[in-house]
């Protein structure tokens, strides 16, 4: 939750200093890897893929949250906003791609997609989610003609820490 107030300088004059923002992030329903307790981990707008589809997860949930926290911090603006576990699945399709068949054949979330084709069931939700997906990752810097070898290398750590399938995160907290 974001929130930002303009303060008065102490000397008097009233003179408003610039609006200083703070933003809460709160990573929420924690658990021990392997000590699951938690029906539902994660907030909404930073739940992993595998989550979404209730299938087995680790600590590389936490790398995708992260992931999520950065672009919302560099953006400003939250990278997923979806009102229901299926909008957010689609809207990380929408981002990311199709969303991988070997995760869909083993999610208990099954009917969110065709088992033959991987595409949306719910076309209304759908649309909802193409409406407010954001730009690939990599268009991210890409339309900046600053855009230099930092906003490069971190849009790369981003798209590292946010691969939809798990077995492609090439890194994780250690538990």
């Amino acid at each position: 939750t974001g929130t930002s107030r303009s303060s008065r300088s102490s000397s008097g004059g009233g003179k408003a200093e610039d609006s200083i923002k703070v933003r809460i992030i709160d990573f929420g329903s924690a658990c021990k890897v392997g000590k699951t307790v938690h029906t539902c981990v994660q907030s909404r707008h930073y739940r992993s893929p595998e989550v979404v589809l209730k299938l087995p997860y680790d600590g590389k949930i936490d790398v995708w949250s992260l992931g999520c926290v950065l672009y919302e911090l560099y953006t400003g603006k939250t990278l997923f906003s979806a009102t229901s576990s299926v909008e957010h699945i689609y809207q990380i399709r929408e981002v990311f791609g199709d969303i991988p068949t070997s995760m869909l054949t083993k999610a208990r979330q099954s009917t969110m997609f065709h088992a033959e084709t991987g595409k949306p069931t719910d076309a209304a939700a759908a649309v909802r989610a193409a409406r407010c997906a954001k730009s690939p990752l990599a268009s991210l810097f890409a339309s900046s003609p600053s855009a230099g070898s930092d906003e490069e290398a971190f849009a790369e750590v981003l798209e590292s820490m946010l691969a939809v399938d798990p077995d492609l995160v090439l890194f994780h907290f250690i538990s």
